[in-house]
C-alpha cells in the first residue's frame, strides 16, 4: 500500500482541534460576561439585594426669620411687611449654599423685585453664597434720600448689572414679599 493513513495520527489531530474550539469558547464567554454554569431562576426572595431607584429629592432648605427679636414659623413668614417700621433677619441654606438678610425699615416696589426707599435710620444688608459664588449687597440712605448701593460678586465692588438684578429679585421675592406662599 502506497497511501496508508495513520489513524492515530488523524486522531490526535482531532482532539487538538476540539480542545482548541472548547478553550476558544470557554475563553469568550468569559470575555463576553456569560455565565460558565447554570443559574437558579430568580424568585422575589433572590432579588431583595436590589435596590430600588429612589425619586430625586427636592432641594431642601432652611429658613429662620426673626421680625423684632421675634422668631417667625410656617405662614407667619408670609405676613412679612417689608413696608412697615420693622427689623428683619433672615438666614438659610440649601443644597447650594446660604446666606443671610439684615433688614430695617425698607420698603419694595410694587412688584417686589427692588426696594423703592429706606427711611433715614434703615439699611438693607444681603449676603448670600451659591453654587461657591459669593454675592453682598448693601444699601442704605444716603444724606439727599437716594439710595447708596454697593455691589460686590467675589469680593469685586461693581455696578448692578442685569445678573445682579434678577439676584436681587430673586432673594427680596424668596425672602421678603409679603405675597409670597409658603
Amino acid at each position: 500500500m502506497l497511501f496508508r493513513k495513520d489513524r492515530s495520527a488523524t486522531k490526535t489531530r482531532a482532539g487538538e482541534a476540539y480542545a482548541t474550539v472548547a478553550a476558544l469558547i470557554s475563553t469568550l464567554t468569559c470575555m463576553l460576561g456569560f455565565p460558565a454554569h447554570a443559574r437558579q431562576p430568580l424568585t422575589p426572595a433572590s432579588l431583595d439585594h436590589v435596590q430600588e431607584k429612589k425619586a430625586p429629592q427636592k432641594p431642601r432648605r432652611t429658613v429662620r426669620v426673626v421680625v423684632n427679636g421675634h422668631e417667625v414659623k410656617g405662614d407667619d413668614v408670609t405676613q412679612l411687611s417689608a413696608g412697615g417700621k420693622r427689623t428683619t433677619s433672615v438666614t438659610w441654606k440649601d443644597d447650594h449654599g446660604s446666606g443671610s438678610i439684615d433688614a430695617k425699615n425698607i420698603e419694595l416696589t410694587s412688584d417686589s423685585n427692588d426696594v423703592n426707599s429706606i427711611a433715614k435710620d434703615g439699611y438693607l444688608n444681603i449676603e448670600e453664597t451659591r453654587d461657591g459664588i459669593r454675592r453682598r449687597l448693601k444699601i442704605e440712605p444716603s444724606s439727599d434720600g437716594t439710595l447708596k448701593r454697593t455691589y460686590s460678586v467675589k469680593g469685586n465692588v461693581q455696578e448692578m448689572d442685569e445678573e445682579g438684578k434678577a439676584w436681587l429679585s430673586r432673594i427680596l421675592h424668596d425672602f421678603l414679599d409679603p405675597s409670597r406662599r409658603q
